[in-house]
């Protein structure tokens, strides 16, 4: 099964295309054969915590709805996992493979709220009574439409859901400003110090210690010293490319930092997040223009045989092609 990611701007275009718009008309072949995909089992289109934080902030109910809506019916609540959960899983596997042993694969995909960001969200709470007349069949076919409709409002956010990952979608809106400030200051720092020429190794280095807290513990688990371990420039890049998400973080920073006219901003955090998993682990990924072009020049997609575009009308022809292969 193919796994394809869209980014957020073209998940609207395909709800703009769903509700007869005709600023969506041109994507309507791309949509019609998305669907049948997704019916037939060929494709499957994954959602990441990235598209819940930025569906909430849709300021208008119905314009959040109509967008969940869409995704609901296309991805059919398939999600991929946080960097929180994906990281360290990465590393353990790296890590393992490092020391001789046998590598285990992340649980990079799975199916709802949860999933998307490693959390344990209680969306369960409707209890059927008891009651032998209520059938054992007709009993799951409830259990699962209230488990869908709950999955819904998780991402729609009618009032009152937000409540229930408040505080998730709260850090990540301290995150992006602290990573926008962070990325600021970094290349600050670089052109004030005069250090361009090192830009691959800072990138490195400042990737690393975003991830010093799983390394130690893995190391540790390993009978490692962390820090002699992190002491060896060569070992640690090698180590970083054989963690496939970070090292698509550390590309698509060093390559926005070679460019020292172009702002950080908030978002741009959730656009790394996202497209740091939808890279290495998805078959299609639909982005952004300057994202897709960084992507594919640095060879990130050959790297790991995902077709990035930037056009969403071009994803029939990805499709079809891949199915027929």
């Amino acid at each position: 099964m193919l796994r394809v990611y869209l980014d957020q701007a073209k998940w609207i275009d395909f709800a703009k295309c769903r509700l007869g718009r005709s600023d969506g008309e041109r994507y309507r072949d791309a949509f019609t054969i998305a669907t049948e995909a997704v019916r037939l089992g060929h494709a499957s289109f994954v959602l990441s915590a990235a598209h819940y934080y930025e569906t909430h902030h849709r300021a208008s109910w119905s314009s959040r709805l109509d967008l969940a809506t869409t995704m609901a019916g296309l991805s059919k609540f398939h999600t991929i996992a946080p960097p929180h959960v994906i990281v360290p899983a990465e590393i353990d596997a790296a890590m393992t493979s490092h020391c001789g042993g046998r590598r285990r694969s992340a649980n990079i995909f799975g199916v709802g709220v949860n999933h998307a960001f490693g959390s344990d969200i209680p969306l369960d709470r409707m209890k059927l009574p008891d009651d032998s007349a209520i059938r054992p069949a007709l009993r799951i076919q409830l259990a699962e439409a209230f488990a869908q409709m709950m999955e819904l409002a998780a991402l729609a956010d009618p009032a009152g859901t937000l409540a229930l990952i408040l505080g998730t979608a709260r850090k990540f809106q301290e995150a992006d400003q602290k990573f926008a400030d962070g990325q600021t200051a970094l290349a600050g720092q670089i052109d004030a110090h005069k250090l361009r020429h090192r830009l691959g190794d800072i990138v490195t280095g400042t990737e690393i210690v975003d991830i010093i807290e799983p390394l130690i513990t893995s190391c540790s688990r390993h009978g490692i010293e962390p820090m002699e371990f992190v002491s060896d420039r060569d070992r640690v890049h090698r180590f970083l490319e054989d963690l496939p998400s970070r090292w698509v973080t550390r590309e698509l920073r060093r390559l926005r930092h070679r460019n020292p006219q172009q702002r950080w901003h908030p978002h741009d955090l959730n656009d790394v997040n996202a497209l740091s998993a939808a890279v290495p682990y998805c078959d299609i990924v639909v982005t952004e223009r300057q994202w897709a072009r960084h992507i594919n020049s640095s060879g990130l997609s050959d790297r790991y045989g995902t077709t990035v575009l930037h056009d969403l009308s071009k994803i029939p022809e990805v499709l079809i092609n891949a199915t027929i292969s």
